[in-house]
């Protein structure tokens, strides 16, 4: 007879006390990386347990069900954003068309139907740097992943597994998202004692931007507005809303504001909570 034991998908714990189901993926939980990966997680139970008694929830170690509608290089917002298969990240069309540019060299000439191949395959990444790391180095090779030590077929040559580049791309989120309920509680708290005005902001968010776009080999603009940047809480790591995070910062230093250690208690405490918690995986 066989025992099998429940397991955490992101610590990899067995037997916690409290386990959680992603209704999405079917992934387990442990309450701790739940909480760490959707701090501002609704925390009552609306969901019924599944056979073996564990709590289903909409909420994922991994972000499973995570909406993406803005496009990490350009900042647009759109419905229908492909995910990169290199790198993960989230892109519309017109900023893929740009990044990938002519795949002459990839193709052969006279055969059309390997050149179509081609072309279908690069739909699959956002830039031709991407591309050209299956091109050049995808294959089925076994690899032992360098962060977990389980051995997986790594047809990007990261050295990571899916699971592990995942997991970090979600850390990575989480840290943004909470750095980023700083800056827009301090650049609202000055618009509130009137000492900036939104066309101030406009203004200098456009002088920092422009700097910021010229040091970005993948982006000729940046569309997002002030509007939709003050009141996201869950785009995390997205390179748009990265370079408004510095342009913002510039901005708040400019205005006398001191942003504390990030790594301190004070810095922590700062964060807006949310009290009741909210729905959106972020």
């Amino acid at each position: 007879m066989t025992i099998y034991s429940f397991k955490c998908h992101r610590c990899n714990t067995v037997n916690c006390n409290k386990f959680y189901r992603c209704v999405h993926c079917r992934n387990l939980s442990c309450k701790k990386c739940l909480d760490e990966t959707n701090p501002n997680r609704l925390k009552y139970k609306v969901m019924k347990n599944d056979k073996h008694g564990i709590e289903q929830t909409i909420y994922c170690t991994k972000h499973c069900s995570k909406i993406h509608t803005f496009c990490n290089d350009c900042g647009g917002e759109y419905s229908n954003l492909r995910e990169c298969s290199n790198c993960l990240v989230h892109y519309c069309s017109e900023c893929h068309e740009r990044n990938m540019g002519s795949l002459e060299e990839m193709m052969m000439p006279g055969d059309r139907e390997f050149n179509l191949q081609v072309k279908e395959m690069s739909t699959f990444y956002c830039s031709k740097s991407c591309f050209r790391v299956h091109y050049f180095n995808g294959g089925e090779e076994l690899n032992v992943c360098h962060n977990c030590g389980e051995i997986f077929v790594d047809l990007y040559g990261h050295g990571d597994c899916r699971k592990c580049l995942e997991q970090s791309k979600t850390d990575l989120d989480v840290k943004y998202n909470f750095n980023r309920t700083i800056y827009q509680n301090e650049i609202t708290k000055l618009l509130e004692e009137e000492k900036i005005t939104l066309e101030e902001i406009e203004e200098l968010k456009n002088k920092y931007m422009k700097f910021e776009i010229e040091n970005n080999e993948f982006v000729d603009d940046n569309k997002l507005t002030f509007k939709k940047w003050i009141k996201n809480i869950s785009s995390g790591s997205s390179s748009s809303f990265m370079m408004f995070d510095k342009c913002i910062i510039k901005i708040l230093e400019e205005k006398g504001v001191k942003l504390p250690d990030k790594e301190s208690q004070k810095f922590k405490k700062l964060s807006p909570s949310f009290e009741n918690g909210t729905n959106e995986v972020c």
